[in-house]
């Protein structure tokens, strides 16, 4: 049987629907197009915690290779993010996944990596720099946060915060977040240490020809 390049394993539809687009996109990732399937566990990061290496074990004969993501945030898992990705792996390497398997733990959630390229929020929103700058600073105030941390500790509040001003609605849907991730530079996400690592591991398996 020929297998599939790759599956991927997410925690919710939102990312499943941001790496449906991401991998859309084999040039600006650097790799060769892709023949993949994006899936989610119905019990979000938890679940892809606590049950995804084990959930998966029945797609190991269909796929060459596996990518298991998931926020940090609401894993429960208490450990740095680099020990929770040490856990998974293990155990994918215990059940035949060894060696064509990658675990990505996002710090605290998928949100930080929109929020490295600042543009297509703008572009999505309809805003301009200087308007989105007002709405974080506005929301920093109303909460109490640090300005200069809060796309790194609380990237979906405050992305959730400037879809209900601009959008009068609490939170996108997954298609929107798809439309987001085509529009973005895949290169300003890389300053992202998650999808940095993603990118790496994704052209060490699939190159360009």
């Amino acid at each position: 049987m020929n297998k599939r390049d790759l599956l991927v394993l997410t925690a919710d539809a939102d990312t499943q629907a941001i790496m449906n687009a991401v991998l859309q996109r084999h040039a600006a990732l650097g790799i060769r197009q892709l023949d993949f399937d994006v899936m989610r566990h119905s019990g979000r990061d938890n679940g892809v915690y606590n049950e995804g290496p084990e959930f998966v074990r029945i797609f190991k004969d269909k796929y060459k290779f596996l990518l298991v993501i998931f926020d940090h945030h609401g894993s429960g898992c208490n450990q740095p993010e680099q020990t929770c990705q040490q856990d998974i792996q293990s155990r994918l390497d215990g059940i035949s996944w060894s060696e064509r398997s990658y675990s990505i733990v996002i710090s605290p959630e998928v949100e930080a990596w929109l929020w490295k390229n600042q543009n297509s929020i703008c572009s999505f929103f309809d805003v301009q720099e200087s308007r989105l700058q007002e709405l974080i600073i506005e929301y920093c105030n109303k909460k109490n946060h640090n300005e200069s941390r809060i796309k790194l500790e609380h990237p979906k509040e405050l992305f959730d915060y400037i879809c209900y001003i601009t959008l009068q609605k609490g939170r996108l849907l997954p298609r929107e977040y798809k439309k987001i991730a085509l529009q973005a530079s895949l290169t300003d996400w890389q300053n992202s240490s998650s999808f940095n690592a993603l990118v790496t591991q994704l052209r060490s398996w699939f190159p360009q020809p």
